[in-house]
């Protein structure tokens, strides 16, 4: 918090300037300036040699060459090795550097020869020494992870390996320290020169123009160009409330725009110019982030939660495109948002992901006329395709990135949001070897199911249905916003269903009653109504069995007793229902005569209906309706295995799953069982109805699996892209170690020094990654050769200032 000399408190409590000189704000700047470039040059100078620059001999011992120091000691002193050693005897979980000529860089204790001796008093050695096992021993502490050389008393009285650990402690202090660094002593503009997002970490694996794209991208097959398309996701989180407790006058923010969150006066300023516009109300459904923005309750806050623009494929945190929101998802916020995350990027396709984008993209491009000039794009069309799964070139991409990252971010300060985005980014970059690796792993295995799949179904299809379907198929693709072009994966047969049937019945008996030719047997109980009722008869006998199934070999009372209660409703409807009959089919009667039942038990699951159906011969066993809701069941059951399979794990969890998993088991069985006693009945009826070809589109039913893939061409194009990217940005950073000179020896070597560490860093990545993708992407050395890296002309850290066409 910056308080200016000065100033007067007024009744609130806040520091005001009124009153003082006009130049005041001016030179509090110049102050502040001065300040910040001094500190930063202090700091500078530890990522070289410092003050011991032109040391040539160790300080303590005045023999050796300086060349390691140690990060938690009391001083930045450089000293030889024998010194090093000697004077961590005592400390050997301290993190030792080495001066390599040109940067530092980390060695343990361990490799410098350093072995803590158990058993003895520090410093004393014991003659029967013996070394851990494997000569392997990592300890773990607050400042990280440590290999030591560990030697275990072998004298007589010596105790357990696991007595001598016990007995030895290491304490130590931690102190946690965020820092957003962006080697602003490289940038020949200094931190003021310091540009809108220039300090977050952007994502290698999204298409970067200059960066890791081949310098003809441009020019790719019309086949080719999804490749290079950047995919975002659009969303807001109102567990992020921020109350108000300051003043931006009194408690400025830090970051300027520097990262991910947007440059407040900007943003505010736009604002505030729209802050009397309605709210457009959504008209397809009701959501209410966007119909009852105008609603939020915001008393007492000075942000209602956060709005933010993300990497859609590898859920990362785009510069600037994170801001805060006052009320609800105003439509002003998240345009501001969305185009500022744009501005710079030079891209042909975008691929937005919003969870209201139905309502969203309406009047889109004329609210950005009412923008800054700076954050209008070229726009030549827009595909207004809400679902991905009916869009072509998307891979498995669900656009559901930000909602992964919200359980993380939640319990953080709203005044660490910054760093926390920066930290997030960083994992997610040096992650990317194992999740790309996985993610091709998946899809190249699911890639070749399908082609197995599609491969069987076109060797049973004729060619001409083949050719018809291909050309409704690419008709459709190439013409996503035209109504006229029929989408071929919409299902062109309407599925009849029992109530519609219900309903055509009653209609035709309405007519019968205008028409005077009703022959309805009972006042109340027609003839539709009377069969109607037998089948729903029929699907309550096939669920008391369920029931009774389920009780198992020891059912307990209360269980029983549930069950006894289901028979005797189910026979009192049974009976009710075979008065009616006696009326419309009197012949039932006879054929009940000649059944003999007990007449001690009550088993209305197994009481014959004599539905129509019934009363004729030569029945063909099949099936019939309920054919969505099996569909429904088993594409439930398949999504929730994969998902236990994955992610359940322990016994109560497992149980509580395999319940689930039968409950949805039993309702595909049901619907079979239901679909199965419905073809019984059509088929006994075919003779009579003169029904012919029928069983040709209703066949017996079996199982069939399903799965879905993934774009196995999308993930190797990332994977070109990451190592392209990291290797453009060590070249970058070699590229600044000699267009910055400072004017003293020791501001110059640490520039180079954190420059170096910067390259080397990020060699080493990608040097990682190409080994772990090089059984799945041949074609990674290609990729590289179309890299711009080495074009001097091409590095920029940020890219080009061009319009979106």
């Amino acid at each position: 918090m910056r308080v200016e000399e000065g100033g007067t408190l007024d009744h609130d409590g806040h520091y005001s300037l009124e009153g003082q000189e006009p130049n005041f704000e001016i030179k509090a700047e110049a102050i502040s300036s001065n300040r910040r470039k001094c500190t930063a040059g202090e700091l500078l100078q530890h990522e070289g040699c410092g003050d011991y620059v032109y040391d040539t001999i160790c300080r303590n011992c005045d023999s050796g060459t300086p060349q390691f120091r140690c990060k938690d000691c009391f001083s930045t002193e450089l000293c030889c090795h024998d010194c090093v050693v000697a004077t961590h005897t005592k400390n050997p979980a301290h993190r030792i550097q080495e001066w390599t000529g040109l940067y530092f860089m980390t060695v343990s204790l361990k490799k410098l020869g350093l072995y803590m001796q158990l058993g003895h008093p520090a410093g004393e050695q014991c003659l029967l020494p013996g070394r851990a096992f494997n000569n392997n021993f990592t300890l773990i502490d607050t400042n990280g992870i440590h290999e030591i050389g560990l030697d275990f008393c072998g004298c007589e009285t010596a105790q357990t390996h696991t007595k001598q650990l016990l007995h030895t402690t290491w304490y130590d202090h931690y102190e946690a320290f965020m820092w957003m660094w962006a080697g602003w002593g490289n940038d020949l503009a200094g931190v003021e020169g310091t540009r809108s997002g220039e300090c977050a970490v952007i994502c290698p694996a999204c298409p970067q123009p200059g960066k890791n794209l081949p310098n003809n991208w441009h020019d790719a097959l019309k086949g080719k160009c999804w490749l290079y398309a950047l995919f975002l996701a659009i969303d807001a989180n109102f567990h992020l409330k921020r109350r108000i407790v300051s003043k931006d006058s009194v408690d400025p923010g830090l970051s300027c725009g520097w990262a991910y969150f947007i440059k407040e006066t900007a943003y505010k300023s736009f604002l505030q110019s729209y802050s009397g516009s309605p709210q457009q109300k959504s008209t397809c459904s009701s959501h209410n982030a966007v119909n009852m923005a105008d609603t939020k309750v915001s008393h007492g806050l000075a942000a209602t939660g956060v709005g933010t623009v993300d990497c859609a494929q590898h859920n990362m945190k785009l510069p600037n495109g994170i801001g805060d929101l006052q009320k609800g998802k105003r439509y002003t916020n998240m345009d501001f948002l969305f185009f500022s995350s744009l501005h710079g990027h030079c891209i042909d396709t975008l691929n937005v992901s919003y969870d209201i984008a139905c309502q969203w993209h309406k009047n889109l491009w004329q609210r950005m006329s009412t923008m800054p000039l700076e954050l209008h794009l070229d726009h030549l069309a827009t595909f207004t395709k809400f679902s991905f799964n009916f869009s072509k070139n998307v891979g498995c991409t669900d656009g559901e990135a930000p909602e992964r990252g919200w359980s993380n971010i939640n319990p953080v300060a709203s005044n660490t949001l910054d760093d926390h985005f920066g930290d997030w980014n960083w994992k997610k970059v040096v992650r990317l070897g194992m999740t790309l690796l996985h993610k091709i792993i998946e899809a190249q295995e699911e890639q070749e199911a399908h082609q197995m799949t599609f491969q069987e179904l076109n060797e049973v299809l004729a060619p001409e249905t083949m050719e018809t379907w291909k050309v409704k198929i690419v008709s459709w693709e190439e013409n996503p916003n035209d109504s006229l072009a029929a989408n071929p994966f919409k299902a062109k047969v309407i599925s009849i269903t029992q109530a519609a049937v219900w309903l055509e019945l009653a209609k035709l008996e309405a007519s019968e009653l205008l028409q005077g030719t009703d022959v309805s047997m009972h006042a109340e109980i027609s003839l539709s109504i009377f069969i109607a009722s037998g089948i729903d008869l029929k699907n309550k006998q096939r669920h008391l069995k369920v029931d009774i199934a389920k009780q198992g070999l020891h059912a307990t009372d209360m269980q029983m007793g549930t069950v006894q209660q289901l028979r005797n409703a189910l026979q009192h409807k049974i009976d009710t229902w075979k008065h009616i009959q006696a009326l419309y089919t009197p012949a039932v009667q006879l054929l009940q005569s000649r059944v003999k039942l007990p007449s001690d038990i009550i088993n209305p699951k197994d009481s014959q209906l004599w539905l129509p159906s019934a009363l004729c011969s030569k029945p063909i066993p099949c099936d019939l309706d309920a054919l969505d809701e099996i569909r429904q069941s088993l594409h439930l059951w398949d999504y929730m295995y994969t998902f236990k399979k994955n992610w359940i794990c322990g016994q109560s969890a497992n149980t509580c799953a395999q319940n689930t998993l039968s409950c949805v088991e039993a309702r595909a069985t049901a619907g079979a069982e239901k679909y199965h006693a419905a073809h019984v009945a059509l088929s006994s009826l075919v003779p009579i109805l003169r029904e012919v070809s029928w069983d040709h589109k209703y066949k017996v039913l079996e199982r069939k699996d399903n799965m879905h893939g993934m774009s196995v061409e999308l993930l190797q194009e990332e994977m070109c892209r990451v190592t392209c990217f990291l290797r453009w940005h060590a070249s970058w950073w070699n590229q600044k170690i000699v267009k910055q000179i400072l004017g003293t020896t020791a501001n110059d070597e640490g520039l180079g020094a954190y420059a170096y560490c910067q390259a080397q860093l990020r060699d080493n990545v990608a040097n990682c990654f190409k080994n772990k993708w090089a059984a799945h992407l041949p074609l990674t050395a290609a990729c590289n050769t179309m890299c711009p890296a080495d074009s001097e002309a091409n590095l920029d850290l940020y890219l080009p200032e061009f319009p979106l066409p």
